[in-house]
């Protein structure tokens, strides 16, 4: 088995340096870079707002893509410069409070055989594990409701039930049945749940929480209302020791082709070992070697618990070079006191003597 490729399965046979595409919220880390090939960065605000918003440790603003379009209130099709072969976006319908009107968008700025490559968190390996999946009523009603805001409802619920733990580890145990929601974020969540109704602030949350089966089941729901008018040219379930599915999408009226590229979808999900199956495999399987290949979560598992030893032998190398220092010390005070002593003075012509004998 071949080492799970992210950038493949977002992107697939897209040939990046011939065709013309957006990234939605680059960040720091795009999919497609500026010398893969002609790509605009997009973000609901310019580079300098996203540097003074970063609060994350974990990448510095240094490293933050240039936006070249903010997209605000306007039409994302009035903001490019012509119509584009792809849009790319890694973990970012999550957030989109009108995930319909969002998609709709982002297909109108595409030519007509565009595609929407999409990753998309699966809850039950993140901190939405104790969340409600979301419904394609919620969809609708946020649509129809052109709500351009996470909701209060969504943010409380994001901090209310949120579940911390390695994300990995949700692939080897039963998360859910280990991990109940904590008293201490309640005031918390009621608070930011307040502010936000009561003031035009924006908060970012996850409104959005998908399995691979939920959101086959929200599309299928939504395709029959004509609010789903695509395809689903690819469907690649969570990978095991991840936590992300990928899906690409292809506009399309034609209703049958949408069900029935949702009905090869959820083929494609049945025949994928499902959470439980690995960890059978893992039991089971271990004497003949036949388990998955570790996918970058398990890879950085493994540096961390390298750099976690590393780290201590580090610590044990600061305590020796402390101990020697002091040791050293206490051995020039020694010498220091010996030679203020006075039998070193009155012994130093002896010493002297000494010294011009060996000379000669």
């Amino acid at each position: 088995m071949k080492p799970f490729d992210r950038r493949s399965a977002i992107l697939g046979d897209l040939d990046v340096g011939r065709l013309k595409g957006l990234e939605i919220g680059p960040l720091q880390d795009p999919m497609v870079r500026k010398s893969d090939g002609f790509v605009l960065y997009v973000d609901h605000a310019d580079t300098e707002f996203i540097k003074n918003a970063n609060r994350s440790p974990l990448f510095n603003n240094d490293d933050i893509c240039d936006i070249d379009i903010v997209w605000g209130d306007r039409p994302l099709r009035e903001l490019v410069p012509h119509p584009m072969d792809y849009v790319v976006a890694s973990h970012v319908i999550e957030h989109v409070p009108d995930m319909i009107g969002w998609l709709i968008d982002l297909d109108g700025a595409l030519t007509a055989d565009g595609v929407i490559c999409l990753a998309i968190p699966d809850r039950r390996f993140t901190f939405d594990l104790r969340r409600p999946e979301s419904t394609a009523g919620e969809m609708i009603e946020a649509f129809l409701m052109r709500v351009r805001r996470p909701p209060a409802r969504h943010l409380f619920d994001q901090i209310a039930l949120q579940a911390a733990f390695p994300k990995a580890e949700a692939w080897e145990d039963d998360m859910l049945s280990q991990t109940t929601p904590e008293e201490k974020h309640l005031a918390t969540a009621r608070c930011m749940a307040e502010r936000v109704t009561a003031t035009t602030d924006y908060v970012d949350a996850h409104c959005w929480v998908f399995t691979p089966e939920t959101f086959l089941n929200v599309a299928e729901r939504l395709s029959g209302v004509g609010l789903f008018p695509f395809t689903i040219d690819y469907f690649h379930p969570t990978e095991y020791g991840d936590y992300v599915f990928h899906v690409r999408l292809r506009k399309s009226s034609d209703k049958a082709r949408v069900a029935e590229s949702i009905g090869d979808a959820r083929q494609a999900l049945k025949e994928w070992p499902p959470e439980q199956a690995y960890r059978d495999m893992q039991l089971v399987k271990v004497y003949e070697q036949k388990l998955p290949e570790p996918c970058y979560w398990n890879l950085m598992r493994e540096l961390d618990a390298r750099r976690k030893e590393l780290d201590e032998q580090r610590r044990q190398f600061e305590d020796e070079m402390i101990l020697l220092r002091d040791q050293t010390a206490y051995l020039r005070d020694m010498v220091g006191q010996y030679e203020n002593s006075t039998s070193w003075r009155l012994t130093k012509p002896v010493r002297w003597l000494g010294g011009k004998l060996k000379r000669k």
